[in-house]
């Protein structure tokens, strides 16, 4: 018996089931050559060629479809879907914005319009997937559609709550985790950010390469070098032309000490993609530098990720220790400067742009005056020249006697110390006696009148305190 266009397409529809799609499009070429107006025949195969990665033809078969059935609104969300898979974002909008003509109560539609303009950063798709929810509270993908605007907005912890909810409507969410886990990273939260890239790898998630990039990322910054390198490695096998990739592992040759390939792998990062320059020269740097600090560089790379979203002055009290010798304001502010860029290649080769997310971050990164409500630099000089300094936001954080301590002075007669602002502002009215009382009280906690005596001279930009210990 002959097969009619209807036997055709539902056989198609069966073997569509199967993960038959070849099979599938042969069923509804022969619908379509039956019944060359069965416009049903025309969007079922253009959902075949979109999942299968022919958003063109997708969008051919939508389009025909569409003009046998011009009220069909899921049609319109159909390819509008496609034609944001084309980048064509002005025709997916329009799509959905016919469809949800055509039918308000369409939660599908709000959602592609809300996909469209997440893509391109247009303004509104927090209300479109807020709807489409309202609809469907149901929908796991609106749940990720608000998640992913809402994380490209910055407003980490609200999308992280969106991706949990998406994971609960839909368990095997790859991209929810994906994308969850990257929420994590943005909020330092590195241990939670590895256990999601790693759901999402075991689920298969589209894109393994960024998924193990993104897990190798993380477990670099929680010092795992083993870890990290085995998920670059596996990373640059699936995609050996993406640049941070090498970068990466390049950043973890430099931790484990083998210069060597470290050179190589960042080289290569240039090669493949010259604007990873500036991240990559720093650490070659590293890679000629006759004596590395391996401590240092760890630790370095393990504060950058929450020194980074600071002001200047709390990422310089984050990064640099009293036992670093700065004679100058000038060299400190240098040094300072040196240390971020220098973490700042370590840590900003992160995926999915991330590093440009960075790179306006890293800029602001000088000494700030106004960075808190109490700061000031704290500078020692003993009698042979040496000179330390300290930070402090607060003057209860005052311990000089621990600090005169430990930091290695020769042994002292006279102590000079002067406090001031970073930017060497003035003193506000009553800030010379503030200090003058703190450092008295914290002088006087450890040592006797008998001991040491205090004199302190005011200058309109900071105070001079004068230690004298009594040998008895």
């Amino acid at each position: 018996m002959k097969l009619t266009a209807v036997d055709y397409y539902e056989r198609a529809g069966t073997r569509s089931h199967e993960g038959d799609d070849k099979g599938a499009i042969a069923d509804l070429n022969r619908a379509i050559r039956s019944d060359p107006r069965m416009a049903i025949a025309y969007f079922a195969r253009g959902d075949i060629k979109r999942s299968g990665g022919d958003a063109k033809g997708a969008v051919a078969d939508f389009t025909m479809g569409i003009k046998l059935d011009p009220k069909c609104a899921p049609a319109y969300v159909c390819r509008g879907n496609a034609r944001r898979n084309l980048d064509d974002t002005k025709g997916a909008i329009a799509d959905c914005n016919r469809a949800i003509k055509l039918d308000a109560k369409n939660a599908s539609a709000y959602i592609g319009l809300g996909m469209a303009r997440t893509q391109k950063g247009i303004s509104g798709a927090i209300d479109d997937f807020t709807k489409a929810i309202k609809l469907d509270p149901k929908s796991s993908e609106a749940y990720f559609g608000r998640g992913g605007a809402r994380a490209g907005k910055g407003d980490t912890e609200e999308a992280i709550s969106d991706f949990t909810r998406a994971i609960k409507l839909n368990p095997r969410h790859s991209m929810a985790y994906m994308l969850r886990g990257e929420a994590y990273r943005a909020n330092c939260e590195t241990d939670k950010a590895i256990a999601d890239f790693t759901k999402a790898i075991k689920l298969g998630v589209p894109n393994w390469a960024h998924a193990y990039g993104n897990r190798g990322s993380e477990r670099l910054t929680k010092g795992d070098y083993s870890g990290a390198l085995e998920d670059f490695d596996k990373a640059i096998e699936l995609e050996p032309k993406l640049a941070t990739l090498y970068l990466g592992r390049g950043t973890v040759y430099l931790g484990k000490g083998n210069t060597e390939k470290a050179r190589d792998d960042l080289t290569l990062a240039v090669k493949l993609d010259v604007s990873q320059k500036s991240l990559v020269d720093p650490l070659l740097e590293r890679c000629s530098a006759s004596k590395r600090d391996d401590g240092a560089f760890q630790r370095w790379a393990k504060s950058y990720r929450a020194a980074a979203r600071l002001d200047g002055y709390s990422a310089a009290k984050s990064l640099i220790s009293v036992e670093n010798d700065f004679a100058t304001l000038k060299l400190a502010q240098r040094a300072i400067r040196e240390n971020i860029e220098l973490v700042a290649g370590a840590m900003s080769f992160t995926l999915l742009n991330l590093a440009a997310d960075f790179t306006p971050v890293i800029a602001k990164q000088t000494y700030d005056a106004d960075a808190s409500l109490c700061r000031y630099i704290v500078l020692f000089f003993d009698e042979s020249g040496g000179t330390r300094w300290l930070l402090i936001d607060d003057l209860h954080e005052l311990d000089l006697a621990d600090i005169l301590a430990v930091g290695g002075f020769s042994p002292p007669t006279v102590w000079k110390i002067f406090i001031r602002h970073p930017g060497e502002k003035p003193f506000s009215r009553g800030e010379h006696v503030q200090l003058e009382k703190a450092v008295i009280n914290d002088l006087r906690y450890d040592f006797a009148e008998s001991e040491m005596s205090i004199e302190f001279e005011r200058h309109p930009r900071g105070l001079q305190v004068l230690l004298e210990e009594h040998n008895e």
